[in-house]
């Protein structure tokens, strides 16, 4: 669960009052299935919900899109919330995230049964976000596995152990930010792009106002988007770009064309109040507004 909240100023050993709260449906995966079905594209969205505020969240999904299919076990406990704070001082845009429910390896096969059952239905697969604690370090990569096998491409947005694995599978397209994938190569931007994009049919590679970096066995195309709206939160706009790219594999698009519609998508999350979402109208018209760098 996102949670934007307003306040004045954190003082260190003293109480802040917020001023306002307002409750959006959040994490990358559902970011994502909520961007896709923005953009037209019917979307599953499979998770694993905690039984205390899961059916919520869930409920506040349908809110925004009703035709949304939702699957996925519920656990105990309650579902992570993420604090956004909106402050006139550093602290603006600031998040402070939850821990989440704890899950059993049963849980977990469950969740990945249901991916099996429906995979003559699947055209492509979104692994986005951090697992619950509990989960085996693996469970990304056996899913890449999977999916493999059915030829269904995976597009992977996380780090760490599970992405390290992942890559071992050679995942059809992984999303990262700059910083992440030069911390995790140890190496300067471009080459860091060049190293992902050996492990991968296609890395996608964000850098903030600067845009996308999408590499390919072509090359690298660096796509951008002329925003001339105000930017409201930039929260979410990472996802957003990923429904973009996920969204023109699905309808065929070629790279550039995937490019320009990526940025795009992650331009219209910028200037819509909600955070992680997007309006279609405002995508149609980025998209003119982008453009290859």
């Amino acid at each position: 669960m996102d949670i934007q909240a307003e306040i004045d100023s954190f003082h260190p050993g003293q109480p802040t009052r917020m001023k306002s709260e307002i409750y959006f449906p959040g994490g990358k995966g559902i970011h994502v299935a909520m961007a896709l079905e923005e953009l037209g594209i019917p979307t599953t969205l499979a998770g694993i919900w905690g039984s205390e505020n899961g059916d919520q969240l869930q409920k506040r999904c349908m809110d925004y899109y009703p035709k949304i299919n939702i699957s996925g076990p519920f656990v105990k406990g309650w579902n992570r919330s993420c604090y956004s704070f909106i402050s006139k001082n550093e602290w603006h845009d600031t998040e402070l995230l939850g821990a989440g429910p704890k899950v059993e390896s049963k849980v977990y096969e469950e969740f990945i049964r249901e991916i099996g059952e429906n995979s003559d239905t699947i055209s492509s697969v979104a692994i986005c976000g951090s697992w619950p604690s509990g989960a085996c370090l693996t469970s990304t990569q056996k899913i890449v596995e999977f999916c493999e096998i059915h030829a269904i491409p995976v597009f992977i947005d996380t780090t760490g152990p599970q992405l390290i694995n992942a890559l071992k599978a050679k995942p059809y397209m992984v999303h990262l930010n700059r910083s992440e994938v030069c911390k995790m190569f140890s190496a300067d931007f471009q080459e860091a792009i060049a190293l992902l994009g050996e492990q991968c049919e296609f890395a996608a590679v964000t850098d903030g106002k600067e845009g996308l970096y999408l590499r390919s066995k072509k090359g690298t195309i660096h796509a951008n988007v002329t925003l001339d709206q105000k930017v409201i939160s930039t929260i979410g706009s990472g996802d957003c770009l990923l429904a973009g790219l996920i969204g023109a594999h699905y309808i065929g698009l070629g790279e550039e064309d995937s490019s320009k519609r990526g940025v795009a998508c992650g331009a219209a999350n910028c200037i819509r109040p909600e955070l992680g979402m997007l309006n279609k109208t405002d995508v149609d018209l980025l998209i003119k507004q982008s453009y290859i760098a």
